[in-house]
């Protein structure tokens, strides 16, 4: 019988880490993604959760945001005014640009995925015992403050 190498904390934290996005991203059985809106990709659950926090964007700003190019964020947005979800409007200070709003649709949308986000957080730190729970999440904000700062 061959014994399994000792795997490198890199190799571990992968192995974890692809074991959470299976479960929370794909696994529809245990946690229903946003109550069943699985059509979306992750750039559009991104840009609903940051449309919602942060009201008439420019998409030049979206775009930063999502680390991606402007016309890679027009796109995003193009699908999800197709959708209903978001609106272009002219924006307050200049009349020919166009900031980005949720429509009630996409408030709504956005909320289910707030909920089911939590649900799977809760779910997350219920594995853990109650004593660690704070400090993991210290931990994880550590980490996610610290790879934030270096992409800029």
């Amino acid at each position: 019988m061959a014994t399994r190498p000792t795997l490198t904390p890199e190799h571990r934290l992968r192995d974890a880490i692809s074991t959470l996005l299976r479960i929370f991203l794909v696994n529809e059985r245990v946690f229903p993604v946003a109550g069943g809106a699985t059509r979306y990709s992750p750039h559009d659950f991104q840009t609903l959760d940051h449309l919602a926090r942060n009201p008439g964007l420019r998409i030049g700003a979206l775009a930063e945001f999502l680390a991606v190019s402007p016309t890679t964020a027009t796109s995003v947005i193009d699908r999800l005014v197709r959708r209903g979800l978001v609106s272009r409007r002219m924006a307050p200070d200049d009349q020919r640009a166009r900031v980005l709003l949720l429509t009630k649709r996409g408030q709504a949308l956005s909320q289910r995925i707030l909920t089911q986000d939590l649900v799977n957080m809760r779910a997350l730190l219920g594995t853990l015992p109650p004593a660690e729970r704070a400090h993991f999440t210290r931990l994880m904000e550590q980490v996610a403050g610290g790879l934030a700062a270096k992409a800029g």
